[in-house]
């Protein structure tokens, strides 16, 4: 029986969103900035879905700008909000994701700064340190609400208020908090913020930055007049109508799928308790449910979820980015984890439709898996 418990960093599409995603796929192929029938069809279903991605978030349609997922709204965000700016400082956290701190590198270079915020030891922001970092050069801050990688929840309400009372722009990535949270721009009182399809049932490589009506950025793609000029190119119009339907049934099933969420993540820390020696990184009541990072120091990760694929059981190692760089995850090292723990240190994300079953499969796995790698570890 194979099990899959990588979500966050790719689910499966649902059906009803490939329904409403297969018209444009198949005969509805024209452009939307054409001025001939098939153009005004697309025209007409871009707008009607830019306004259910606005709903979602509370915003007015105006305010959206499509993009091609999470990566590249946090890269308008950073970039382009900074960059009005002759110069200045970002602040951001130091568990933020590489779309934020890579592009937090390129500015650099650019002549602009960064200050980095430290966590505790559940990543989690004090937000005493946001005022400390906060100076008369800083002109951008940014927090990502949920922590991929860990489940650590950062109090973004409150990081908006103080970065916003002192005349700052705040963007917010709730990249991952939308799969839990309602999101009410207007109430958060931020100016930016990103959001995108894949962890809510949606196609992959399709999102969306929330932009404040009045807020100045400098776009990063020119070209056309696309997206109000603030994002040229040809806009994917069969994943923004799949975008805006996902967006349609998180809002309509958001605490049915919180609850089956929150029930499937006490069984598998019930399950996971089990285990001697081992350790739940963030392990707070705020964690997001469904996201469970743990260790057992002395234990490559790398070994066990070799062992954990072979079974059919599929989890992670950091974030994907980071795996792929092969190195250690930036978010536990910032936690204060050493890089050995840090090698130690295997994910699981869950989908509302996982099952009990998966994961009583995963642990049966898990258990001589680890046994096997003790034994020849000493």
């Amino acid at each position: 029986m194979a099990a899959y418990f990588d979500y966050i960093a790719g689910s499966p599409i649902d059906p009803r969103v490939i329904d409403a995603m297969l018209p444009y796929l198949k005969e509805a192929y024209g452009n939307p900035i054409s001025q001939h029938k098939p153009g005004q069809a697309a025209a007409m279903a871009l707008q009607v879905s830019r306004e259910k991605v606005a709903a979602f978030l509370n915003a007015s349609p105006d305010e959206i700008i499509f993009t091609s997922g999470g990566t590249e709204s946090n890269n308008l965000a950073v970039k382009g909000l900074l960059t009005v700016h002759d110069h200045g400082q970002l602040l951001a956290s130091a568990v933020e994701p590489h779309s934020i701190l890579k592009a937090a590198e390129s500015l650099e270079r650019w002549g602009y700064s960064t200050s980095l915020v430290p966590v505790d030891s559940n990543g989690q922001i004090n937000l005493l340190n946001i005022n400390k970092h906060l100076n008369k050069y800083t002109r951008l801050a940014s927090a990502a609400w949920v922590v991929a990688e860990t489940g650590a929840v950062q109090p973004i309400e409150e990081i908006a208020d103080i970065v916003r009372s002192s005349g700052i722009t705040f963007h917010g990535d709730a990249t991952v908090a939308a799969r839990f949270f309602p999101i009410d721009v207007r109430a958060m009182n931020i100016d930016a913020l990103t959001i995108c399809a894949g962890t809510l049932g949606g196609p992959p490589a399709i999102g969306a930055l929330y932009l404040r009506e009045g807020t100045r950025i400098q776009p990063m793609l020119e070209g056309g007049p696309q997206e109000m000029g603030r994002r040229s190119g040809k806009e994917n119009l069969p994943y923004i109508v799949g975008f805006a339907r996902a967006l349609e049934l998180a809002m309509s099933e958001r605490q049915e799928r919180f609850k089956k969420m929150k029930k499937l993540d006490l069984h598998l820390k019930r399950r996971l308790s089990e285990i001697s020696d081992l350790v739940i990184h963030a392990d707070l009541p705020s964690r997001a449910p469904g996201i469970l990072s743990c260790r057992i120091d002395g234990i490559e990760s790398e070994a066990l979820l070799m062992d954990l694929d072979e079974a059919g059981i599929y989890a992670t190692a950091g974030s994907p980015c980071a795996t792929m760089l092969h190195k250690p995850s930036h978010v536990l090292k910032a936690m204060g984890l050493s890089e050995e723990q840090a090698a130690s240190t295997i994910n699981f994300s869950l989908s509302w439709d996982t099952q009990i079953s998966e994961i009583d499969e995963m642990i049966s796995v898990l258990k001589p898996a680890l046994d096997r790698l003790k034994a020849i570890s000493f």
